[in-house]
């Protein structure tokens, strides 16, 4: 085989490697899960649980509430992609931090494996926390309401800083060594 011939074979092989890469890098960043942008961050952020499941953990505007009826609206593409409200963390530590007087929380799982749902609307005990712009369009989606209540009869303890600890396990992102 003539070194012309090997060379021309050399870069053919080096070419399917790199078109081999172009094409891992593009699925790998096509298949990444798509975390909404919306304008309540202060009462609503994404995470994702200890199990890898992603959730919404929504939050009182204040604490020593006690009674909280929480009310939110999604756009998604499918009814089920957004669960139930539930307490966070569960229910007795969300009580135990409510009777301590830091503000109520709760959460929802979202099951879509394509773009999560997006938060339209938030009201805790029927006050207007957020709403998404009136700009943005939600067109062939579903609007999904969840609402949940809860109260306690325990005296909630006065607390000067009532901001909880949200604490969402993000994935572990390993370094990629390429030799």
């Amino acid at each position: 085989m003539s070194s012309n011939a090997q060379f021309s074979l050399g870069i053919g092989n080096i070419m399917w490697r790199i078109s081999v890469i172009f094409v891992c890098y593009f699925v790998s960043s096509t298949a990444a899960q798509v975390i909404p942008k919306h304008n309540c961050s202060e009462y609503f952020t994404y995470g994702i649980d200890p199990r890898g499941e992603y959730i919404g953990i929504l939050t009182a505007h204040k604490g020593g509430l006690p009674k909280l009826n929480f009310r939110a609206e999604f756009v998604a593409m499918n009814y089920n992609d957004v669960s139930n409200l539930l307490l966070y963390p569960n229910e007795s530590q969300s009580i135990f931090n409510i009777n301590k007087g830091f503000r109520g929380q709760m959460y929802v799982y979202f099951s879509s494996s394509e773009a999560l749902p997006e938060l339209k609307s938030f009201y805790v005990n029927n006050k207007l926390l957020c709403r998404q712009s009136s700009d943005h369009t939600f067109g062939g989606h579903l609007q999904i309401e969840k609402t949940r209540q809860t109260s306690t009869s325990t005296k909630i303890q006065k607390i000067k800083n009532t901001r909880p600890k949200m604490l969402p396990t993000f994935p572990k992102i390993e370094p990629r060594r390429f030799i």
